[in-house]
């Protein structure tokens, strides 16, 4: 059978042998808004919890608007415009505000991606930049979240009488879904603050995983941090496969997120019959598989499906290689991903942007891992402790004579954005 998967910016059809594949895990279709722009301006004037945002801006003399970056696929140049008309007839002034890109501690985007997020009419005319997570200097402290981490958060922030943020809402390895709070903490915490909420200590906690809200430390953690620094506005989104808006959630930054989250839950929690001996995943396509750091997240959604001993087979383009030189750093001062553990959880080792091979190890515990990309060569692959594969079909043919004849195969053309359970697990019925 021909499956298409989400792979770099124009895709990749593989030929997976009818006879061994169990599942294909998609994305359940919800049909796109017709006008999101009219549905926006709707929720603008009639949110969740909060007053109208036009009403709420007025008297305020700043404003700071937190979208996502270049590694999320957020139409931003779309969903700006209304809500920037809201505050300029307020009276919030373009020169007061500020366009704040939600990196973490990613790299900052090149002035050609933020024309493209934005659009080059709010790029020229607004001042549009990207959080440095690493200039301490430019960050407030509002307090401290669990552990005694404390939360310091980028100051243009904090300082703007007006807090709104636009994201998206998604599955997350880590903190159950994306958007909401994670736009704050981690979207603009310095790295003090990211190192925390991202620890061993909060990591390996069984609730830290992709569509878990309960009890999960990191989605705790950002909640309190987000909390502490305030909120006036947010807006949330969903997407469907073509990454066509499906859903908008705005007021109230709680409350729209858990409409959000309700959302998302019925389109992405795929049962399937049985664990699997193979599962063939992905990074999601582009811009989030032009790296390892983010395509692990491909590895961690498909983890309750696969048997333990099995093989993951990651199809992911990694076109601007394995991460950021700290993140690289990481492959070239340690032996394996067990003596990483060791290191990180034992003799108290740290490295910035760790926690994405910690994921890696949690996958790696359960699965063996198997890459293929076009971008990089074998043996970078294997320096990322991943096996190179000359493409998806020979390591299929190969994987299917190591399993036998009842070699079980499930396919998840959209890696991250899916949660595939097993049917009757307790996975499956896991506590938002």
């Amino acid at each position: 059978m021909k499956i298409r998967l989400k792979f770099g910016v124009k895709g990749l059809t593989v030929e997976v042998p009818e006879e061994h594949l169990e599942a294909v895990c998609r994305v359940r279709m919800k049909a796109p808004l017709k006008d999101p722009v009219k549905r926006l301006q709707e929720l603008l004037e009639n949110p969740t919890g909060v007053e109208p945002l036009k009403k709420m801006a007025e008297g305020r003399k700043s404003a700071c608007v937190v979208i996502c970056d270049h590694t999320r696929p957020v139409p931003s140049a779309l969903l700006l415009p209304p809500v920037l008309q809201c505050l300029k007839e307020a009276g919030v002034s373009e020169e007061k505000t500020c366009i704040l890109l939600a990196t973490g501690g990613h790299r900052a985007s090149t002035p050609e991606e933020l024309n493209w997020m934005v659009g080059e009419d709010i790029w020229k005319r607004y001042a549009v930049v990207s959080h440095n997570a690493r200039a301490k200097a430019e960050h407030t402290l509002v307090g401290e979240v669990l552990d005694g981490i404390p939360a310091w958060i980028d100051s243009r922030y904090v300082q703007a009488e007006l807090k709104v943020i636009i994201g998206l809402i998604e599955p997350h390895l880590m903190a159950g879904y994306s958007g909401g709070r994670k736009m704050v903490c981690p979207g603009i915490a310095s790295m003090e603050t990211i190192r925390g909420v991202h620890s061993p200590a909060l990591l390996e906690h069984p609730a830290s995983a992709p569509g878990i809200l309960t009890d999960n430390p990191v989605h705790l953690a950002c909640t309190r941090a987000a909390t502490l620094a305030g909120c006036d506005f947010s807006i949330h989104i969903t997407q469907d496969d073509r990454r066509k808006i499906t859903g908008i959630f705005a007021g109230d930054l709680h409350q729209s997120f858990a409409q959000g989250v309700e959302f998302v839950e019925q389109t992405s929690r795929i049962p399937i019959a049985k664990p699997v001996d193979i599962v063939v995943t992905t990074g999601a396509g582009y811009p989030l598989d032009t790296t390892l750091y983010q395509a692990v997240k491909g590895l961690v959604a498909v983890l309750p499906i696969v048997k333990p001993g099995g093989s993951l087979l990651l199809a992911a383009s990694l076109s601007e290689g394995l991460g950021s030189p700290s993140f690289c750093r990481i492959y070239e001062e340690v032996h394996s991903l067990k003596d990483f553990m060791q290191k990180i959880t034992v003799e108290g080792k740290y490295w910035d942007d760790q926690w994405q091979v910690e994921e890696q190890a949690k996958a790696a515990r359960k699965a063996e891992i198997l890459c293929y990309s076009r971008a990089l060569p074998p043996e970078v692959l294997r320096k990322g402790f991943l096996t190179p594969v000359a493409s998806v079909e020979s390591a299929l043919k190969s994987l299917i004579a190591r399993y036998g004849s009842t070699a079980r195969i499930a396919v998840v053309p959209d890696g991250p954005f899916v949660m595939p359970v097993v049917a009757d697990s307790p996975s499956e019925n896991r506590v938002r």
